[in-house]
């Protein structure tokens, strides 16, 4: 079925097919403590977090798979910062929960120098509690 789909142009096996590449990039904003920064470095997130960052399920997750509200209406907005960047570089929560690995990046977010995790941290502070 697949196959059929593809020859009849209804199956794109190419990403890159569908990118306009020639649409303009966005503008890096500079780097620094700031929301706006932590706005970029936060794109990835949205991914399994949903664009609005209240947390949404992930395609091919397992069931039962909890994808945290990363706003301040979620358990994560009711940590602290410091809680906040010991968790992107452990995969610990405050409670002391593992989180799985396979589905959080903890092996990028642990590289994420100070001055990132507090821009990610001011960005998601300043979305609206869901």
């Amino acid at each position: 079925m697949a196959r059929v789909l593809y020859l009849a142009g209804q199956l794109p096996l190419i990403p890159a097919e569908l990118i306009d590449h020639d649409a303009r990039r966005p503008v890096a904003p500079a780097r620094g403590i700031t929301a706006e920064y932590g706005q970029y470095l936060a794109v990835g997130c949205a991914g399994c977090h949903g664009e609005d960052f209240s947390g949404s399920p992930v395609p091919g997750a397992p069931p039962g798979t909890i994808v945290a509200n990363l706003t301040r209406g979620g358990d994560v907005g009711q940590w602290t910062e410091v809680q906040f960047a010991a968790f992107l570089r452990s995969g610990v929560t405050p409670d002391g929960r593992a989180v799985d690995q396979e589905w959080m990046p903890i092996g990028s977010t642990k590289y994420m120098t100070g001055d990132e995790i507090a821009a990610v941290w001011l960005y998601l502070q300043s979305l609206p509690p869901r």
